[in-house]
């Protein structure tokens, strides 16, 4: 079964932000607007495998233990899909945030990313 989160574009000062999205090395993702950083990780384990890594795409193998991720790149937007392996009676996937200059505000299931100093909104993540 795969699992598809819609494309994930980020918004500053409500409208899409010019600077692209970066896959890391690791498989992470990564955004950045003058000092506004956001990187978003999983968890990864020793049976964790990245069997393909690209600037546009990463595939992980077991990236949560159970199940696959993958990881596209397109612009300012992540599009990723979760490939289950075994059907249970429900599932949980956990991502990381780490925040350089940003706080992290949540209104009516939408996610905003603001100024640490100032408070006026960064980023913007669409819905989950």
């Amino acid at each position: 079964m795969k699992y598809h989160i819609p494309d994930l574009p980020l918004y500053w000062k409500n409208k899409i932000i010019e600077q692209k999205a970066k896959l890391l090395d690791d498989g992470f993702i990564y955004f950045d607007n003058k000092g506004h950083q956001v990187k978003i990780t999983f968890e990864k384990d020793e049976k964790s495998q990245m069997l393909e890594k690209s600037d546009k795409r990463v595939f992980i193998e077991k990236f949560n233990k159970k199940d696959d991720i993958e990881l596209l790149v397109i612009g300012n937007k992540v599009k990723e899909n979760i490939i289950i392996n075994k059907q249970r009676e429900s599932y949980k996937y956990v991502y990381n945030l780490e925040l350089t200059n940003l706080l992290l505000e949540e209104k009516n299931g939408k996610f905003y990313f603001l100024d640490k100093f100032s408070k006026e909104q960064v980023f913007k993540l669409s819905e989950f």
